[in-house]
């Protein structure tokens, strides 16, 4: 992960435009990419469809920026909450299909979801994954390699 030059001082710039408080800006990595965890008062906080287009804009304006490396923005932490709370629960899924010598079969993930569950297990050893199911129905399997 090669950090973000200037970043705190883009982003606080950005949101004080929006007339918006930036109490800290983290950097962290996510899979590869850059995550930039946006820390501000949530009671500023626009409405959600306002917000996707806000990180959107500011996502292409930072990768143009900085050239090839991939950035996600992050706001108060939720992506990384969602992130902790999904690997937690693979890492539960694989203990039990490890300790009960069987696959489990998740319930249908978009494909980020599943990149993850991937990535978690793939460390762990004993249990293997693999994708099933077409469109909306995609999901993931996690079974026993004993």
């Amino acid at each position: 992960m090669k950090p973000v030059p200037h970043s705190h001082t883009i982003l606080t710039e950005f949101f004080k435009n929006l007339g918006i408080e930036v109490v800290s800006v983290e950097e962290y990595d996510f899979f590869g990419s850059v995550a930039l965890d946006v820390h501000i008062n949530d009671t500023e906080r626009p409405p959600s469809e306002v917000w996707r287009a806000v990180q959107q804009i500011l996502t292409q304006f930072l990768e143009k920026e900085i050239g090839s490396q991939k950035i996600v923005i992050d706001i108060n932490s939720e992506n990384k909450h969602k992130l902790d709370v999904l690997q937690e629960k693979t890492k539960n899924i694989a203990a039990r299909a490890k300790e009960l010598k069987c696959s489990i079969e998740l319930e249908p993930m978009n494909s980020f979801e599943r990149m993850v569950v991937h990535e978690t297990i793939k460390n762990i050893d004993g249990v293997e994954t693999l994708s099933q199911g077409e469109g909306a129905l995609r999901h993931v399997v996690v079974k026993s390699a004993l």
